[in-house]
């Protein structure tokens, strides 16, 4: 479910409570092409459909570089739900990467149960994909990263089609433009 969530979120919706719609997008400028409200109509995590209803009440709002989740109308508030993205138009097929930001925290007790050291630890990740821009449909392939066993990311390796053989830790979304 994090990865879809992940993946809806790049479809990204504009703020909810948005005063006006994005500038119409000029030939060539995706990044604009791909502001606004999105709504996934189908999609696959690892080569296996996603149920409808895991995605039938998420919307995804894009504004600027960021991306935001929205569930019943309620922002999803997981870091991991908040990814930034950078787009890529002048690549074939054209490529996107999503920076999974998280937070984690941990502290050291002595024998008396009392706090000694805090450590916040943010780390940044990169989900790499493909994008096809159509008018009002978004299509993407996202291939997350893999872990090793220190918790350390795996570059992950860019899908090249949208249909790649090996489909593992990839999820594939066709979103449509929320009017």
């Amino acid at each position: 479910m994090r990865h879809i969530a992940t993946l809806v979120l790049f479809v990204g919706l504009l703020s909810l409570g948005c005063k006006s719609k994005p500038e119409p997008a000029r030939p060539g400028d995706d990044a604009k092409g791909v502001q606004g409200r999105w709504k996934i109509v189908s999609g696959e995590f690892n080569g296996k459909a996603a149920p409808a209803d895991k995605f039938a009440d998420i919307e995804i709002v894009v504004d600027g570089d960021s991306i935001t989740a929205f569930e019943k109308g309620v922002e999803i508030k997981d870091e991991e739900a908040r990814p930034k993205f950078k787009i890529d138009h002048s690549t074939s097929p054209k490529s996107v990467d999503l920076m999974l930001t998280s937070t984690e925290s941990s502290e050291t007790r002595d024998l008396n149960d009392k706090t000694i050291k805090k450590e916040t630890r943010t780390r940044t990740d990169i989900a790499k994909g493909i994008y096809e821009l159509n008018g009002d449909t978004l299509k993407l392939c996202i291939r997350f990263p893999k872990y090793d066993d220190k918790g350390n990311a795996i570059d992950p390796e860019r899908p090249t089609t949208f249909t790649p053989e090996n489909k593992t830790d990839i999820s594939i979304a066709e979103l449509k433009r929320v009017k």
